[in-house]
Formats: structure tokens, sequence, C-alpha cells
């Protein structure tokens, strides 16, 4: 089929029933997600409350703080139903090969920013060791939320490889940059840092103070039992930007002494929408605000090691990518 002609995937592709029901699955849990308890927190100064996403989204908005409602309405509400809505599209409607493509370009690197407030809940267990919060529960509707946004991902994932390729592999480089091997060393070194260094000192009550990581607050999530978050936490947060940031240096030492094996690394970097430490930073962000009222909390070397990180990150990588062409 030409890319002109107008077709409907499901029907070039008539046996994958994976796809309706794992598109289903998703629109299902998504809906269920968001209505179910996610946290049941125990407050030392009030009785317990336990929260829901499309709860937590009314408490914001009534409290007035708009901006964080605003946010959270985005990613966790509308962009999931956007794109579920989306792709139902691209497998029943007749479209155009290339406006498929098109369209997976733009939802695929988005689909992870849903996992926001999912974070958001891992940060407020992670709160019950710092005192702030005398018991944090995460409750089942986390996990049912996570698992439509993981569908989700999935999908697209799917869809995008029915599609057809788009040749996504890197060709030689159009010129070779220096600086860049630098820049990605540093931003690996950043982001090392940034996980493994103190974020904050937490001064409670002028009683009681002490410094926390990303790496210990996920340990200490395994050792409070919290085993499947703590996994769902170290694999996105810490193990697949780690990696990611491994294959930027290669690809940009790749691209200084010539072609090498460049598609292996270059699918690596397709792993790239499944790291979230640009989405833990802004969860960060929001879980800040919140516990600014429990606590003092003073920043330390690790926030502005990974600050630095996700910032340099994308840089390096559309540099990367500008440097080569498409096939």
């Amino acid at each position: 089929m030409s890319g002109s002609e107008r077709s409907p995937l499901f029907r070039e592709h008539p046996r994958r029933f994976d796809v309706p029901l794992l598109i289903a699955a998703s629109a299902v849990t998504l809906v269920v997600g968001l209505f179910m308890p996610i946290v049941r927190i125990e407050s030392t100064l009030a009785s317990d409350s336990s929260y829901s996403i499309m709860g937590g989204i009314a408490g914001y908005f009534g409290d007035g703080k708009l901006f964080i409602g605003s946010i959270i309405l985005l990613f966790s509400c509308v962009f999931p139903g956007v794109k579920l809505a989306a792709l139902g599209w691209l497998w029943f409607a007749p479209t155009v090969r290339e406006n498929r493509r098109r369209s997976l370009r733009i939802i695929e690197p988005l689909g992870k920013w849903s996992m926001l407030d999912v974070l958001v809940v891992i940060l407020f267990a992670g709160a019950v060791k710092l005192g702030l919060i005398a018991d944090a529960t995460v409750l089942d509707g986390a996990y049912v939320f996570a698992a439509a946004i993981l569908l989700s991902m999935i999908v697209v994932m799917l869809i995008a490889g029915i599609a057809g390729p788009e040749h996504r592999y890197l060709s030689s480089p159009r010129k070779r940059s220096f600086l860049l091997p630098l820049l990605a060393l540093a931003s690996l070194l950043l982001l090392a840092a940034g996980l493994a260094l103190p974020m904050m000192k937490v001064e409670k009550w002028l009683l009681w103070q002490e410094s926390y990581s990303v790496l210990s607050g996920a340990l200490k999530l395994v050792a409070d039992g919290e085993v499947l978050l703590a996994a769902g936490f170290f694999l996105f947060v810490i193990v697949l930007p780690m990696l990611v940031q491994l294959a930027l240096v290669v690809l940009s030492l790749v691209q200084l002494f010539g072609n090498g094996s460049q598609r292996a690394i270059a699918a690596l970097i397709e792993f790239q929408r499944w790291a979230m430490v640009d989405v833990f930073a802004l969860a960060l962000c929001i879980g800040l605000i919140r516990l600014a009222d429990m606590a003092t909390i003073e920043p330390r070397i690790g926030l502005y090691c990974f600050t630095a990180a996700v910032v340099l990150t994308p840089i390096v990588s559309f540099w990367l990518r500008a440097l080569h062409k498409r096939k």
C-alpha cells in the first residue's frame, strides 16, 4: 500500500486483537484509577484521609492551588484520555500512513508524563520516613492508574511497530562535535551525583533534622515493604535514565570516531520515553510545595546536580540527533 492511501490499521491487520483489547483495558483502568483512592495519609495533627486523583485535583482547586491542580488535571486526566482517543482513531479510522507517523511522533515522547501523580504518591510514601506524616499507605488505585498509563505506552509502541518503519536509526553525522561528548559525560555524572548525593535537608520543629537522597529514599521504600512501588521507581527513575545517559555518551563518542554499531545504540535511545527522571523532577517540585508547610526543607547539592542533569539531557539528545541525518 502506498503512503497516500487511506486504510484503517485494523483492516490491514485483522488478527491483531491485542491492540484493541489493550486500548480497552487501558481505558477501563484509567477511569477506575482516577476515582479509586491512591493513598491514605495519617497525619500527626489530623484524622486519616484517603485521596483519589480526582479528589486530589478538586482539593487543589478548593485550596486555591490552581497551578498545581491544573498540572495534575492536564497530565493525569486530560492527556491520558486524549491519548487513548487518538490511539483508537489511529487503529480504527482510515488514515494516511504519514499522518499516522506524524501523530505517533507527537504521542510517543509525552506518554510518560501521565505518571506524574503516581510519582507524587511515591514522594508522599517517602515522606513517612521524614517524619512529616505519621503514616502513608499506597492504595490499589495508584497501581491501577499506573497500569493504565503503562498499558497505553505499550499500545503506542505496538501501533508504531505495526504502522511501519520510520527509519529512526542514525546515519553518518553530517559534521562532528568535540564538545558533545563532554556535555554527555557531564550529564551522566550529574545524574549519578543527583541520584546518590543528598537532595535536601529536612528540619522539623527545631528538634530533628536529616538529609535524604533519591537512592536512599528508594531503598527505604524497599525496607518499608513497598517492594512493587520501589521496583517501578528504581526502573523508571534510576536504571533507565542511567542507561539512556550511557547511550548518549557512547553515541556522542561514535560520531567522533566513526559510525560503529549505531543501530543497537540508537535503539537504546528509544528507551528515553520510558526514562522518567524529568517527570520525577516535576513531581518533586509538587511534592516539596505540598510538604513545605510541614517542615523546613533546605536544598542540598544533589538537588542542584539532579536539576542540571534534567536540563542538560534533552540538550545533548537534541544536539546529537541534529548532527545526523535520517536515512
